[in-house]
């Protein structure tokens, strides 16, 4: 169902996968965080309450919708992945217990 698990349980039977699945994984949190820290810097820096606003003080408020847009974007895209995973998961739960659903 989740790409990281599933692909180390594919590929890793052995024990030393998990080491650079941990590793991968803490150098994508480290990253995540990095870049949540610099968004709070620039709204520090200028003020702002929301990336809007923080885009319309350090670039122009002309184009200031290129942020808001992308945040309601990829809000939408990650509740429709969320909700595939759910379905998904929901999907074998529900065969294991003896009822089958189709998509």
């Amino acid at each position: 169902v989740l790409s990281l698990p599933a692909g180390i349980a594919t590929f890793g039977n052995a024990p030393s996968a998990v080491l650079p699945a941990a590793a991968l994984i803490a150098i994508i949190g480290g990253i995540s965080g990095y870049c949540f820290s610099l968004i709070g810097r620039v709204c520090s820096y200028t003020g702002a309450k929301s990336y809007r606003e923080a885009w319309a003080e350090s670039i122009g408020p002309k184009t200031s919708w290129i942020a808001a847009g992308t945040c309601t974007f990829k809000t939408a895209m990650a509740n429709l992945c969320y909700s595939m995973i759910l379905a998904d998961t929901f999907k074998a739960l529900l065969a294991t217990a003896g009822y089958i659903f189709s998509r």
